[in-house]
């Protein structure tokens, strides 16, 4: 076991220190995994799942272009604005029927106000 571990210190010593690398990451790959609505209680979980089960998890897969390192990042939530894609869907689909989770329901449309004639008197 020693000389296994003595042996891997020696490859470890042979590679390039990281500092003389220059990295250039690109972003290979983006995933997003939408949040669960959970029949059961979330109090037993370690809140890390906790908070990946109500935000969901964005997942960035990067890539360094000089050495083929990749290196994984997951953040809570997405990184595209919620409102602007229920906008795209109004512009797209008309009217969005929106329900929270008491049961209301609420509906997202685009506001068109009234043509009124300035000059019309009212009907009595």
């Amino acid at each position: 076991m020693f000389n296994y571990l003595k042996n891997l210190l020696k490859l470890n010593k042979t590679i390039v220190p990281e500092e003389n690398i220059v990295r250039d990451w690109q972003l290979i790959s983006k995933s997003y995994a939408p949040p669960r609505r959970l029949n059961t209680g979330l109090e037993g979980l370690p809140k890390e799942i906790q908070e990946k089960a109500l935000l969901g998890v964005t997942a960035y897969l990067w890539q360094d272009r000089n050495t083929g390192e990749l290196r994984r990042k997951e953040l809570p939530g997405s990184d595209n604005p919620v409102l602007e894609e229920l906008f795209v869907k109004v512009k797209q689909f008309g009217p969005q029927h929106i329900k929270d989770e008491n049961g209301e329901i609420f509906i997202l449309s685009k506001y068109v106000p009234q043509q009124v004639d300035p000059l019309a008197l009212p009907r009595r």
